[in-house]
């Protein structure tokens, strides 16, 4: 439910996104002024290439990466002069790099654009290019690309477990990936991917250009573009198989939470026919719904995670369920240990129909800054209520604990469990925004 709310603050600065390829997620990151790289002259160096000449098993393209920061979409092309920018090989933090279109040191104390006067006003937004100068072999055969994630155990329902999305080139043709939302991969959850690059036998260069949004510092950073991502080049069979076996890992470690869901499902259902059995138990209908709405959370966060969902859908849904299940679960309570409707039951009571605006609202999100102020607006009442909910459900237990209630108190354990892995990705994915490191990487 945190995790809910936290999203619920982040989702309101989607509207400000860029046209092209901004995902729901990504549109949440400014464009902010950052500090220089060390200056340094524009010298050329060698060109350097991969050889591919001898492909035969997957190849991993972790050296000589050409990278550099630049608004000019010409950098996608293979005539591009890349011979000034550095070269990176793919670790797990690779050194910072100039901005290629602002000159070296701080930026004028005027106010006034530092941008040479060829370069449009939209450079407000530079992206980051990693180019890759390949050697092939004479009439090969088909080849593609594998880009390739960790599999993650924690819940997506985060401002980004992987990064911002990546458009790839392939001398200087677009490739969209293969898989679910292969056309704009940006507003899915990131997964592993394939792209059939479509070079012609007798075409024996290979020009392999990566594109991501500019995100100067954080988990995010361009500088760990290579933390969570690993680049193979191969037949599409090999990397076929190999994406195979990642899905399979993926639905492995999720495996549990289906479990989980169905035996919500399963303890739903004969909460119900016990209502039915036993009239007057309230406390049975209302906790056999909280179980129920719960349940399709694990299947919606299948989903969300293999980019079958589009992200705002995603997020939505889950926000949605996790609300409406603590509502539930306020009446269970209530009706469990015979409450008096108090001022602060009717409070929570009363302002509960907030909760129902967060989905759509969410959804439509980018249409318009009026519905990203509306949402800011109710994230901040469903915090609010949200903090009531949980001194309620937490100082109501605890009293019924003492006066023996001892059916009560063994409420406490799995409510304190149930924050407890709320709280856990939260507190992992800050930790790994702070350390630029990903501990689950494959």
């Amino acid at each position: 439910m945190l995790a809910g709310l936290v999203l619920c603050g982040t989702m309101p600065s989607a509207s400000q996104g860029p046209p092209h390829h901004s995902g729901p997620i990504e549109a949440i990151l400014g464009p902010p002024r950052h500090a220089q790289p060390p200056a340094k002259g524009t010298v050329s160096t060698p060109e350097v290439f991969l050889d591919a000449t001898g492909l035969g098993s997957p190849l991993v393209l972790d050296k000589n990466w050409r990278v550099g920061i630049t608004a000019n979409p010409a950098a996608a092309t293979p005539d591009f002069d890349d011979s000034t920018w550095d070269v990176r090989n793919a670790s797990d933090a690779i050194p910072e790099v100039p901005d290629e279109d602002r000159p070296p040191g701080p930026p004028p104390s005027d106010g006034k654009s530092d941008l040479p006067p060829d370069r449009p006003p939209t450079h407000q937004r530079p992206s980051v290019w990693f180019r890759a100068h390949i050697k092939l072999a004479p009439n090969h055969g088909p080849i593609s690309l594998l880009i390739q994630l960790p599999v993650s155990q924690n819940a997506s329902v985060s401002v980004g477990n992987q990064g911002p999305s990546v458009d790839v080139y392939a001398n200087g043709r677009e490739i969209h990936p293969e898989g679910p939302g292969g056309d704009d991969p940006s507003h899915y959850q990131l997964i592993s991917r394939v792209y059939t690059l479509n070079i012609p036998p007798s075409e024996t260069s290979l020009t392999l250009v990566a594109k991501t949004l500019y995100i100067p510092f954080g988990f995010a950073a361009y500088t760990s573009f290579f933390a969570n991502r690993t680049l193979i080049l191969g037949r599409p069979d090999d990397l076929n198989r190999n994406l195979e076996l990642w899905s399979v890992h993926s639905l492995f470690e999720r495996l549990p939470r289906i479990i989980n869901a169905i035996l919500l499902l399963v303890l739903g259902a004969f909460l119900i026919a016990l209502y039915f059995a036993q009239k007057g138990h309230r406390e049975y209908l209302w906790l056999a719904l909280h179980e129920l709405i719960q349940a399709p959370v694990a299947f919606i966060d299948l989903a969300g995670s293999t980019a079958n969902l589009d992200q705002l859908w995603y997020a939505a849904a889950v926000i949605e369920l996790v609300l409406i299940s603590a509502y539930l679960y306020f009446e269970f309570l209530i009706s469990f240990l015979v409450l008096r409707p108090r001022w602060y039951i009717r409070w929570l009571r009363y302002t509960a129909p907030i909760l129902l605006f967060v989905g759509p609202l969410v959804l439509m999100v980018g249409k318009n800054h009026v519905v990203g102020w509306i949402l800011l607006i109710d994230g901040v009442g469903c915090f609010f209520w949200f903090a009531g909910w949980l001194l309620f459900c937490g100082i109501t237990l605890v009293k019924a604990t003492i006066k023996r209630n001892f059916e009560a108190g063994l409420l406490l354990l799995p409510l304190f469990l149930s924050f407890v892995g709320i709280l856990e990705p939260i507190a992992t994915t800050g930790m790994k925004d702070f350390s630029g490191m990903h501990t689950g990487r494959r």
